[in-house]
């Protein structure tokens, strides 16, 4: 079984272009890096995305630097040749299959300030609530 999901933010915006498939059809291909912090460590790794089609003309759309999203899909390392050193070196990625925002507000205006909650409202639990909820 070949599932990874990595969870992090956009290093650049996505790069989008065509390809022709094999059946002549023109279909959308979107790439972009995400930076991953390790866990249980300050250590940050970088993979690329890819990903196909709708999903592709989403990611153009909707997604942009900086913004923190949960991807999950399949992981694949090419092989190719530098020309000039003539070294063997692997192209991994992450094919994508299920993207998710985290965080929210994510096609908000980002000169939009949050609404504000006063802090007598925030939750609104009832007073002497804790003898009520046997997992507290």
């Amino acid at each position: 079984m070949n599932q990874c999901v990595f969870m992090g933010r956009l290093a650049k915006d996505p790069v989008t272009r065509k390809i022709k498939t094999k059946n002549d059809e023109e279909i959308k291909v979107t790439a972009f890096p995400l930076v991953v912090k390790r866990n249980c460590s300050k250590d940050l790794f970088t993979i690329m995305v890819t990903t196909y089609g709708k999903k592709a003309e989403f990611v153009d759309q909707y997604l942009k630097q900086g913004v923190k999203i949960l991807v999950g899909g399949e992981l694949t390392s090419t092989p190719y040749t530098d020309k000039d050193s003539n070294k063997k070196y692997f192209y991994t990625e992450l094919i994508l299959r299920d993207i998710e925002f985290v965080g929210g507000n994510f096609l908000e205006n980002e000169n939009k300030e949050r609404p504000k909650i006063p802090e007598d409202q925030f939750l609104d639990i009832p007073k002497n609530s804790e003898e009520e909820m046997p997992f507290c």
